[in-house]
């Protein structure tokens, strides 16, 4: 499939786009709008990258850094302190709490959520006091673990370097100091004095290292109430639902064009049937009148186009042989073969050729009424014997065009059209006209078309793209071989390529008002009454075709 036919596809089923698109809006929008609303409270806290050294040279952990944050982040979160949350706001169950670590950075965010926006300010609040209050405890038990020992030792050794000086001074005091024992005690205190001093020198360093690790935990931002909720996040759930509808409002238009079995291009019809397309009679911008068509009208030119095609004007008829007897089906009711089928006549008798029309729709006759003749004797009398040809044939106001109307319908119709009066009707039309046309019903609603249909030289088949089904045409093309007739082509009516067509009224309309407000005659080449027929013919029509 080429580009431009899944444009075309999405064309034709712009409107399941449009409504599957519409309708997941729709609920998303209703879905949004019963959700409860949220509300979340943010508040910021700074937490200190971790030191490590010494007092003299101190060293950044990152890492440890990282692991403190996410300490936190999961303590913020477990239990016992969203219990202690709940209990300090006098709330029978803790609010949601998130706490999320900001990448490349010390802080650390908190953030709630709640129905009620200053609750959830509040807790947020509340939350990081819990865990500024958690790092001082746990600060606290850590520097009483690592100091309680060193103190003990040192106040040990701080009482025995005491015990130590006394009795080395009292030993000095003595009446009969006794030198060896001066010695011993003078080696006891430089040893006890080492002692304490090193406990002390470990005992400060300790302290001061404790010190540069208790975690520095602050508040830089304070959460605020917020103003508008958080969630339902309605611009999230219509940007999706709208995806969602999209997409599948794609699939099922694509869904849908497998499932249907119309065609809509000239490529699917050639390409089925084989058959040339004959004719394109454009669209108008309204619905059409069913009757002949306007002067100088983009259809009227379509049909002109046809007519060369099936009746080689006199220049050609050397080269080219004419049918002269033809038939004009349909392949659905309201293509427009009746319509095709007076336009058809009058160009072919334009062109020169001695032409008459035959309506053989009895059921839905048309003819009579588009060249306004009456319809009370014709086609059924005639081959019924109760009037000759002279009072079943009519002129029309052109020149070489006659119409031999339906006549009232009978049920015996489908058989007189199989008699030898009708093959006799056709053999003398045939010897006082070069072309005659039967406009027969639609070839599938009634048996007439296949009998007409083994009478002429060739079967003109109408119809409309996007209205006519593979399933039909194959039918139609099966019951045509079926009695060894081919079809001359196709004709496209109400052709989607309008743009291909020109319509000269709007020319004609100028014209003629140039001539009105000029008062000097007609344009050249134009007769006054040619200019005035031209100004009220070249108007638009209503209507739907026959």
């Amino acid at each position: 499939m080429e580009l431009s036919a899944y444009f075309q596809v999405l064309k034709r089923r712009r409107l399941v786009i449009l409504v599957t698109l519409a309708v997941a809006l729709t609920v998303a929008l209703l879905i949004s709008t019963r959700l409860p609303a949220v509300y979340r409270a943010t508040a910021t806290l700074r937490m200190l990258t971790a030191v490590s050294g010494s007092a003299d040279y101190l060293q950044y952990d990152v890492r440890y850094a990282e692991r403190l944050m996410n300490t936190y982040a999961n303590l913020a979160t477990s239990q016992p302190v969203l219990d202690e949350l709940a209990r300090a706001l006098n709330l029978t169950e803790p609010p949601k709490a998130t706490v999320t670590m900001v990448t490349n950075t010390e802080l650390l965010q908190v953030t709630v959520e709640d129905r009620d926006p200053a609750l959830a300010r509040d807790a947020a609040n509340k939350l990081c006091e819990i865990l500024i209050s958690e790092a001082k405890a746990r600060y606290e038990e850590l520097r009483k673990v690592s100091l309680d020992t060193l103190s003990v030792e040192l106040s040990q050794s701080q009482v025995e370097l005491d015990q130590t000086r006394q009795d080395y001074e009292a030993a000095l005091s003595a009446d009969f100091p006794d030198a060896e024992q001066i010695q011993v005690l003078r080696d006891l205190l430089t040893l006890r004095e080492g002692r304490y001093t090193t406990l002390l020198a470990q005992y400060e360093r300790v302290r001061a290292l404790v010190e540069l690790q208790a975690p520095s935990i602050t508040v830089v931002e304070a959460a605020r109430t917020p103003e508008a909720p958080s969630q339902p996040q309605r611009p999230l759930i219509l940007g999706l639902a709208a995806l969602l509808g999209l997409v599948g409002g794609l699939g099922l238009a694509f869904l849908l064009e497998a499932l249907d079995t119309r065609i809509y291009s000239r490529a699917q019809l050639v390409s089925m049937t084989g058959l040339p397309i004959l004719g394109e009679i454009p669209a108008a911008s309204g619905r059409r009148q069913p009757g002949l068509f306007r002067e100088l009208s983009a259809e009227q030119e379509a049909v002109h186009r046809l007519s060369v095609n099936l009746f080689p004007p006199e220049s050609m008829r050397e080269r080219r042989s004419v049918r002269q007897v033809l038939m004009v089906t349909s392949a659905a009711p309201g293509d427009g073969k009746s319509t095709l089928t007076a336009n058809l006549g009058l160009a072919a008798a334009r062109l020169g050729y001695r032409t008459v029309l035959i309506d053989a729709d009895a059921r839905k006759p048309a003819l009579h009424h588009f060249f306004g003749v009456p319809n009370d004797g014709g086609l059924s009398d005639l081959l019924a014997s109760e009037i000759g040809l002279e009072e079943a044939i009519f002129e029309t106001k052109q020149a070489r065009l006659h119409v031999i109307p339906s006549g009232p319908w009978t049920s015996d119709f489908f058989a007189l059209l199989g008699s030898a009066a009708m093959v006799e009707l056709r053999d003398t039309l045939a010897q006082s006209y070069d072309v005659i046309l039967i406009d027969s019903p639609t070839f599938l609603a009634a048996a007439d078309g296949a009998i007409l249909a083994s009478l002429v030289d060739g079967v003109l088949l109408v119809l409309r793209l996007g209205r006519v089904r593979r399933e039909t045409m194959a039918t139609i093309l099966d019951q045509l071989a079926h009695l060894s007739v081919q079809p001359v082509g196709l004709v496209l009516n109400h052709s989607p390529n309008g743009g291909t067509h020109f319509d000269y009224r709007p020319v004609a309309r100028a014209r003629a008002r140039d001539t009105r407000r000029s008062g000097t005659g007609s344009p050249r080449g134009v007769s006054p009454q040619g200019a005035a027929w031209a100004a009220s013919e070249a108007v638009g029509e209503d209507g739907a075709d026959v």
